[in-house]
């Protein structure tokens, strides 16, 4: 090729470029590269993408912490609900009550009023809770007794009764709060029957075979009576009769509903003496006799002196046989007798 010859030019090249008669040779710009540049907002969605993309780690992690915080509120809710449903039983239970607005026999709304009610069903289920079943008469003025005097005798029963029957530390054996209730001179005779273990007809020791179901005070009913009267050795005192049914509720296994009290009826006779007719040692409370019927206890434990739930077994020619309200009755047990 000669040095003078023009070089070939590629018909790409003559595309891209023209003359006029006034200038020098220019390029050709398209015209995309003439518009001026705009921006374009991102959507929801490519920012979620974008941030993906960005931190994959840490967008995982929050997802998972969500995941988790989820779960156990869902965990949470449910336990919620099942212990509501155990506290306050189903929600149909008045759509299932008998005529008389209790639950209707069979029904669930029954079974949760059992759960929460070990009372129910049985002759106890009405009587009041504890010392509130001791209710005192009018106090009045009888004999040489002023309203007063009457007032403050019936008291001293009362507590003597709460005692005896209900107080913590004569449940568990430990007789000196209620001795120290009596008048001195009548506390060695009471020691004594402690002492033998002949106390029960007036007084509740409960075995260490067994335990008193928590939280559940034994239920009291019955009544209270006093007049003026004259004592064996011609004494003036108020005598003051208490004629109560006591039912302790036990924690042993049970397939009907009572099986698991316990009930003691008793009747004892209390002498608060006139002030003027005895010494300062003979004033207060004397228990003057006693006697009392049980009904479902454990006849061995009863002749070592506590109180235990169980089938009567043990008594002389067998128990008497009664209709099952009436071993709550006062009445109607004091005059079986017989038992244990």
């Amino acid at each position: 090729m000669n040095s003078d010859e023009t070089p070939a030019v590629r018909p790409d090249d003559r595309a891209t470029r023209r003359t006029d008669d006034t200038g020098p040779e220019r390029l050709a710009v398209p015209d995309w590269m003439r518009q001026p540049e705009q921006e374009h907002p991102l959507t929801r969605t490519e920012r979620l993408r974008l941030g993906w993309e960005n931190h994959p780690e840490r967008l995982l992690g929050a997802l998972g912490g969500l995941l988790v915080l989820a779960l156990l509120v869902g965990v949470g809710w449910l336990g919620y609900r099942v212990w509501q449903q155990a506290r306050t039983g189903p929600t149909t239970a008045a759509a299932t009550a008998g005529p008389d607005g209790s639950p209707a026999p069979g029904s669930d709304a029954e079974h949760w009023a059992r759960y929460r009610d070990r009372w129910a069903g049985t002759p106890a289920q009405t009587f009041p809770s504890g010392a509130t079943g001791i209710m005192l008469p009018p106090a009045r003025a009888t004999g040489p007794y002023t309203a007063a005097q009457v007032r403050d005798g019936l008291a001293l029963v009362r507590r003597a009764l709460v005692e005896a029957r209900l107080g913590p530390r004569m449940l568990a054996g430990d007789n000196k709060p209620f001795l120290a209730l009596m008048a001195p001179a009548d506390r060695p005779y009471l020691a004594k029957d402690f002492a033998d273990s002949t106390f029960l007809s007036y007084a509740t020791r409960i075995s260490k075979r067994v335990k008193l179901a928590r939280d559940e005070t034994p239920r009291v009913k019955g009544t209270v009576t006093y007049r003026s009267t004259r004592d064996d050795d011609g004494i003036r005192v108020l005598e003051i009769t208490t004629r109560f049914t006591w039912v302790y509720l036990f924690d042993v296994p049970a397939t009907a509903p009572d099986d698991a009290l316990a009930v003691v009826t008793d009747e004892v006779v209390w002498h608060v003496p006139h002030r003027a007719d005895v010494t300062a040692s003979s004033r207060g409370l004397w228990l003057a006799e006693s006697r009392s019927f049980h009904h479902n206890i454990d006849c061995a434990e009863y002749d070592r002196g506590y109180l235990s739930v169980g089938l009567v077994s043990a008594a002389p020619g067998g128990a008497p046989e009664l209709e099952p309200e009436a071993y709550y009755d006062p009445a109607q047990a004091l005059a079986a007798e017989g038992n244990c």
